[in-house]
């Protein structure tokens, strides 16, 4: 497996700050509502209660806000894979955790989601690639897991690279389907979805 691509300067620029982290959810929600080309400093400033002037404290512009805030889903999402890898657990069990915690946050965090799929296509090339290269490294810790549970004989799949395409696929589609004022709960989708891909892939 490659080595997990390093954070880019932007993601710890003004530090770790509760307020720093503040302006970054504020800038993801306006994202979010109205889109990137949608959103302006103002709003962004008019959600936290800021001036425009004390937004720029934080930011130097409405698109280093996108690129402080873009690589935050990702960053998580690898960092709960890289633990769910290193478990000393089955294979079915790391699967479980893998589809649980992406479900999870992409239903409990769904702006984040939103605007790194939606809106990344404004951010420089270089920081496309970069995103490229995270999500790369995240599906791969997913193959390395259903390669394993091939081995084992938990799972019997004939391409775990396409499998790895098919779950993260059917993960990320749920920002379409499931509504956060909906009847469904984030933890029964978790739960239904990995139902329904683990049953094409135990082995009976």
């Amino acid at each position: 497996m490659s080595k997990q691509p390093a954070p880019d300067q932007a993601d710890s620029k003004q530090g770790n700050s509760s307020r720093h982290r503040e302006v970054l959810d504020a800038g993801l929600r306006v994202f979010a509502a109205k889109g990137y080309r949608g959103a302006t400093i103002e709003d962004i400033a008019k959600e936290l209660g800021f001036t425009s002037a004390a937004l720029y404290y934080y930011i130097k512009s409405k698109q280093d806000l996108l690129l402080q805030s873009v690589y935050r889903p990702i960053d998580s999402l690898i960092e709960s894979a890289n633990e769910i890898d290193a478990l000393d657990a089955t294979s079915t069990e790391k699967l479980t955790k893998f589809i649980e915690y992406h479900i999870l946050l992409t239903l409990e965090r769904r702006e984040w989601l939103t605007v790194m799929l939606r809106d990344q296509s404004y951010l420089p090339e270089k920081n496309i690639e970069e995103l490229r290269n995270r999500d790369k490294y995240y599906r791969q810790v997913l193959v390395k897991i259903i390669t394993e549970g091939n081995k084992s004989g938990e799972f019997e799949v004939e391409n775990p690279s396409i499998a790895s395409m098919v779950i993260l696929g059917a993960l990320n589609w749920t920002l379409q389907w499931v509504r956060p004022d909906g009847p469904l709960d984030s933890k029964a989708v978790a739960q239904e979805i990995f139902s329904t891909l683990l049953n094409g892939m135990v082995k009976k």
